[in-house]
This record gives structure tokens, sequence and C-alpha cells, in this order.
């Protein structure tokens, strides 16, 4: 929707009467000013409002005819100069961001010192046109998507966002917070949705914007390396991964359609079983970008780490590639480390903390030598890699890390586990997938 950039304003004298056009046309006899005390410089409060000059009345002009001349806005209760500025060579100016309850008056003076200058007095602004800047980016299916424009002008208040023609893509939603207008969610299908948005101003102002949201497919699937569902019928053993690894069971893992976040089951753990895939190029996460993360139903804590994820284990001093899990005290733990080497570690852990019984996004994610922690998509704490990772060419592990005490299995279910290699995926705050990936 087309918004103009000015609008007329009715210019008064001081007794209410409107100016004619010759009052900013330079032509009063005599050279006036408005005597501007230092101490009086302050400007007000800003605001919502603007004064604007435009044709046919309100150009400033020289001998009927537009003219570049420097424009002042006094605030006329105080005295204070609180802007300046200089017409276009069409003759119009503006002045924005001012307090709807103040009075303003307006001075014209002439580049030189043969035009006199011209007063218009007691001046009351308008309210600034909405207007919504940008476009929402795409999206890509079943993932987390966040995109937003910039509301500007009105009150300042908005709200009632809605679509008025078209629609949404499904899974994406809209709101206001402050001045921006988002789209967000998780979208379920692919496609192409244009729809018109309707925003309101406290001051009784509607805004409309045209959009088109194009939804993709995974931005990166293919850096995903690893995707289990936890699909499948109930006890069975067989973990299907969607890139074609092979996981074998271990102890009383298997498939339960008791508990799930999607598809009707997940993978069990009972606190002595894991499942496990040979070490791969593809599972090896040194010296790139990368995000590992799960859904988990934690059923027990243990006294020391319950493992998510593994890979390389320990034996004896040496240390695991990387290692997700929870700590006896239901935060989260992430390790990297010299891989089947005595070469050290760094672990860091979140400051949230995940109960029992409950489903839980949770979600780690290396960008450069920044690694971050995420729990049910909020960025809850992050550290700067500072250990020496290597990969140690042994089994990745899920449910738990190998070498370590038996009370390091991890208790309870799993769900939508995915491990994507050469992007971070994550780097801020967001709302998890609402469908499986």
């Amino acid at each position: 929707m087309a918004v103009p950039v000015y609008r007329v304003v009715a210019q008064t004298d001081g007794g209410g009467a409107p100016l004619p056009p010759s009052n900013f046309g330079f032509m009063s006899a005599f050279k006036t000013s408005l005597l501007v005390a230092p101490s009086a410089r302050a400007l007000p409060p800003g605001g919502i409002g603007y004064i604007a000059g435009d044709a046919p009345d309100g150009l400033v002009t020289f001998n009927g005819a537009p003219a570049v001349r420097v424009l002042d806005l006094f605030d006329r209760a105080s005295n204070a100069l609180v802007a300046s500025t200089v017409s276009g060579v069409d003759g119009s100016y503006l002045f924005t961001g001012l307090a709807m309850d103040r009075v303003y008056d307006v001075r014209a003076r002439g580049l030189d010192t043969h035009e006199n200058d011209v007063i218009a007095s007691q001046i009351r602004p308008v309210v600034t046109a909405m207007r919504i800047s940008g476009t929402f980016g795409p999206a890509a299916f079943a993932t987390t998507y966040l995109s937003a424009v910039t509301i500007n002008g009105g009150s300042g208040v908005y709200t009632n966002p809605r679509v008025t023609a078209g629609s949404l893509p499904p899974g994406i939603s809209l709101s206001v917070a402050g001045p921006f207008l988002s789209a967000s969610g998780s979208p379920t299908e692919q496609g192409s949705s244009t729809l018109t948005v309707a925003v309101d101003s406290s001051d009784g102002q509607t805004v409309f914007t045209t959009q088109t949201i194009v939804v993709g497919a995974d931005t990166f699937a293919a850096n995903v390396t690893s995707l289990l569902h936890f699909d499948g019928a109930d006890a069975s053993t067989v973990f299907t991964d969607q890139v074609g690894r092979v996981w074998a069971s271990s102890g009383a893992a298997k498939i339960s359609t008791a508990k799930s976040v999607f598809g009707g089951a997940s993978g069990f753990f009972d606190g002595a079983s894991y499942i496990s895939t040979p070490s791969v190029a593809a599972l090896n996460l040194v010296g790139v970008d990368f995000a590992i993360e799960c859904r988990i139903y934690p059923t027990a804590f243990s006294s020391t780490t319950n493992t998510i994820i593994d890979k390389d284990g320990v034996s004896g001093a040496t240390y695991p590639s990387y290692a997700l899990g929870i700590n006896p005290n239901g935060t989260l733990r992430f390790i990297i480390g010299s891989g089947n080497s005595t070469a050290g570690f760094q672990a860091f852990n979140s400051t949230l903390a995940v109960a029992l019984g409950g489903w839980y996004h949770v979600a780690v994610s290396r960008e450069g030598n920044a690694l971050r922690l995420f729990v049910n998509g909020a960025l809850d704490s992050a550290t700067t890699i500072t250990a020496n990772m290597i990969d140690g060419g042994k089994p990745v592990l899920i449910g738990y890390e190998t070498g370590q005490p038996a009370a390091s299995y991890f208790n309870g279910y799993m769900d939508e586990l995915r491990v994507t290699k050469g992007a971070a995926r994550y780097t801020s705050s967001f709302i998890p997938p609402t469908i499986a990936y």
C-alpha cells in the first residue's frame, strides 16, 4: 500500500486563521527573527507527529517559485530550537518525531542577508502515517522459521496483526512486538503463499502489507549426517536412520509406543542399554560447524552424566571427541575432547535443567569457535572452544558413553535425533520444530 511521504499541514497565524501562500514566499516587508537564548536550545521530548510543507500552499517559495531555503522549527512554549532542515528543490520540507501535545513555530530564512525571514506560528503536528518496511524471508520445511519486517509511524503501539487476503503457510503464525511484525513457526508444507497482512495502531490507523513466503526443503538437508525418528513397531530393535546409517541395539534398547513426540513411537533406553553405529567421516565433527539435537523424556537421573550421544567414548585416561548428556541435577553437559587420546577435553553446562517425566528439545551447536547449548529452543549458555577436538575413529553411541560406569547410561525416551555437519543451524533462540524432521 503506497504511503505519501508528505501531507498538507494547515499553517495558521496567531489567531488561528490560515496563512496565505505569500507568508512562506519571503514577501514580508521587514526582516524578522526569533531570539533564542543558548539555555533554551534543549530539545523537547520527541513523539509521533510531523510538520510538513507540501503543495499547493505549504511550499517554500520566492517570487512565487519553489525555493531551497533553511527551515528552523521552534517549540513555542520554551522557544527552544527543535530542529533545522533545508527545503527541497520543489519547496517541500518535513520535520518528524514531534510531540503531539506541543505547538511549534516554523521560521524560513534566506541564504543571504537580502532576504527576509518568514515565520508561521502556532502549528500543531499531525500523526506520522503508518508504513511497513521489508519483506519476509524464505522458510524451510519442518525447520524453525522467524522473519520480521519493521513498522513505522502511527502511535508506536501496534496490535492485531491479521491476514486479510490469502493465507499463511501451515505452521506459521503472526505476532507483533514493539516495531516488528513477525512470522514464525515450523512450516508443515512446502510451497509459496502470498497474503495481505493488516496491523493496527492505537491512534486508529491501520496499515497493510502484501508479503510472499516461500517454503522450500530443509535448508541444511544436504548437511544431515544422521536422523532417527525412532518410529516403528512396539518393542522393535530396528532403529532406522533416514541417512542410511546402521544402528545396532545393545541391551534392552528398543522402539516404544508408550511415549512419543511425533510418529507414535520413540526410542526407549532402560538405563542399561544403548545403540551404536561405526565411525564414519560423516560423523567426524572435528573442525566444522555442526548441530546435534534431540527430544528427550528422562525418567531417572543417576550419580553421573546420563549420556544422550557420544563419539569415541573413554578408555582409561582418554576422552571422547564429543558427548552430550544430562548431569545429575538435570542440567545439560557437552564435552569436546581429544578422541581416544589423553590430550584433554573441555566441558560446559547449561543453566536450565530438564525435569523427569516431560519432553524437552535439547540442542548443541558449533559456529566457528563458539559453542551454544539450547533448551526448548532458548539459548541457554555459550562458550568459546579452547580444547583440541580430535576424532578417535571409534563408534558413535546413543544412550551410553563407552568406558564410563553403568551410571552414565540414559534412562528414558528419545525422539527425533538429528546430527547436522557443516552448518551450526542454531545460533540464537528459536522455536523447536512442531513436526517431525
